[in-house]
């Protein structure tokens, strides 16, 4: 008996669909961030793919990390979702991510290494990890300033909260907001980038971070404040240190500072406390428990 598919691969003419399909929330477990990472592969090899446009099944995009696998073999088992990132950001045609319903965590990491983002309208966003007591650990706390600024991230990343689909676009997280079929509006920005050639391509990882103001004054004070606000929870402090990382370091230093500060805190006893909170509330949510 074999498997069911957790990624799917269509050809829509030029442009290759790749789906996450592992209910239900297409969680990037080790299995799938393989899978997906096999079919990258296969449409930047394909002559006949002129871009890639990632989806996902079901009621959303991506949930993020299959938390059930920390500390396990199989979160740090490659590909890592940093390998993926990679892949999409040197790829030589366009990589749009197609997103609905929610994009959090992980899931919003792997869509802000594609070189084009576009939304439904109503889709939630959101870099959620402070909440279990982490960070996002792949690159999110790199990408996302590059995209928004500083201080949206800071605000986004600190306090774990969500911003719909127009506030997205807003803050230049989204290059578009779909308002008919969101494949069809995905497609035809995967055509007209592929038009444009592999040349205009825009690489998250290598744009500026946009700061303007007295940066050590700025972060300075915004330490002062979580340490008043969050004195006992390390991660919001932790989250700062990496966004200030984008600023003063280069990408790939910040990125090992990212990693080695969510390995730390995935094994505190505040994270650990707040996962055991999400699994207890999840397992009570749960019709007859």
């Amino acid at each position: 008996m074999t498997n069911p598919p957790i990624t799917t691969y269509r050809r829509h003419a030029d442009v290759a669909e790749i789906q996450l399909l592992n209910p239900p929330v297409n969680g990037l477990g080790h299995e799938v961030r393989q899978s997906l990472h096999t079919h990258l592969r296969e449409a930047l090899a394909d002559p006949q793919v002129r871009a890639i446009v990632l989806t996902g099944a079901g009621r959303m995009f991506c949930g993020g990390a299959d938390i059930r696998q920390f500390g396990t073999p199989k979160a740090t088992t490659q590909p890592m979702l940093r390998d993926i990132n990679r892949l999409i950001e040197a790829a030589g045609k366009p990589v749009i991510a197609a997103i609905h319903g929610n994009a959090l965590g992980g899931g919003l990491e792997l869509a802000m290494s594609c070189h084009y983002r576009i939304a439904a309208t109503g889709t939630r966003l959101a870099l959620p990890e402070v909440k279990l007591g982490i960070l996002p650990g792949g690159g999110g706390t790199q990408r996302l300033p590059r995209l928004v600024g500083i201080e949206t991230a800071l605000d986004l990343i600190v306090s774990g909260d969500a911003i719909d689909a127009d506030k997205a676009r807003a803050c230049g997280l989204l290059d578009a907001v779909a308002s008919g079929d969101l494949l069809d509006a995905a497609l035809s920005l995967a055509r007209t980038a592929a038009d444009e050639g592999p040349g205009s391509l825009p690489v998250t990882s290598a744009r500026q971070v946009r700061f303007d103001g007295d940066a050590p004054a700025y972060f300075e004070a915004q330490r002062a404040r979580i340490a008043q606000t969050c004195p006992s929870l390390p991660a919001p402090l932790a989250c700062l240190e990496c966004l200030e990382a984008s600023l003063t370091m280069p990408f790939e230093d910040a990125l090992m500072l990212e990693r080695a500060k969510i390995q730390v805190l995935v094994d505190s006893p505040e994270s650990r406390e707040l996962r055991r909170r999400f699994f207890a509330a999840r397992a009570a949510a749960k019709p007859g428990a």
